[in-house]
């Protein structure tokens, strides 16, 4: 799963956004990595920029695989 934390202002909390993500209600990251499945939180500097600039994030599974040990 990759989620790309975005649509507000100031750098990302990846900390905040894994708790949002996995103890609301239902720990959503735990139970897909007891499946097997991998996880990946982008964050950015500035949640505010252009979501043109942003969307280039999307390539990165593209090449990202290659590069891992």
């Amino acid at each position: 799963m990759l989620r790309a934390d975005g649509f507000n202002t100031g750098p990302s909390d990846l900390d905040l956004s894994w708790e949002h993500l996995d103890r609301r209600g239902y720990p959503l990251l735990d139970e897909l990595r007891r499946r097997g499945r991998d996880v990946v939180l982008v964050g950015y500097d500035e949640r505010s920029a252009s979501i043109l600039d942003t969307a280039r994030t999307e390539e990165l599974p593209t090449w990202l695989p290659d590069r891992l040990p």
